[in-house]
């Protein structure tokens, strides 16, 4: 091998994964031996989430029809993590027939009569063990701070004590399970049926 070869394998050798980490999504992706692939988010992730597929509850009737947004919408109270309407975004609809959202998944819940937002993120890999009878969520909860790419995580795994939660860390895993069938997703908009 040249000099100039070799010196090109020890340049990728050392530059590639800096390289590889310079992805249009910069969250991390590893792999657990006994639980497979997991992704794991970062706040960049979650640039600009109010051009991603958008969802509203225009009357809080639950009627489980699906609503894209275009522009600006008003929303309506009586629902989780009242007063006020939610905002739902999702950065990627899953392929028609999934069964459970894929990882990577991220979705965005807006409440702004509360200003908080707050996101969860299919993690995979086993995480969050403690769904209902010992199953893997493999869902994130996060509260983000922040609007357009200036974002930053307030918590992410479990709410602290200081949360309207109660300091409960299994209170987003008590209301999600109830979700169980559309995947841990407890929204009337977000429905893996719908898809």
């Amino acid at each position: 091998m040249t000099r100039l070869a070799l010196a090109l394998l020890a340049l990728s050798a050392l530059f590639g994964p800096l390289l590889a980490g310079c992805s249009t999504n910069s969250a991390s992706v590893s792999t657990s031996a006994d639980a497979g692939l997991m992704y794991v988010p970062i706040p960049s992730d979650f640039c600009n989430y109010t051009s991603w597929t958008t969802y509203v509850e225009p009357d809080a009737g639950g009627d489980g029809v699906i609503i894209p947004v275009v522009g600006t919408a008003a929303t309506d109270a009586g629902f989780i993590h009242a007063p006020g309407g939610r905002i739902e975004y999702i950065n990627h609809v899953p392929p028609h027939g999934s069964k459970e959202f894929p990882i990577g998944t991220l979705i965005v819940k807006s409440i702004p009569s509360q200003q908080q937002v707050f996101a969860m993120a299919k993690v995979g890999g086993g995480y969050n063990p403690n769904g209902p009878d010992g199953v893997a969520i493999n869902w994130e909860w996060i509260e983000l701070n922040g609007t357009g790419c200036d974002l930053s995580f307030i918590w992410s795994g479990t709410p602290p004590a200081s949360q309207a939660y109660g300091g409960n860390p299994q209170a987003c895993n008590m209301c999600h399970s109830g979700s169980a069938d559309n995947d841990y997703v407890a929204s009337s908009r977000i429905l893996l049926k719908d898809y």
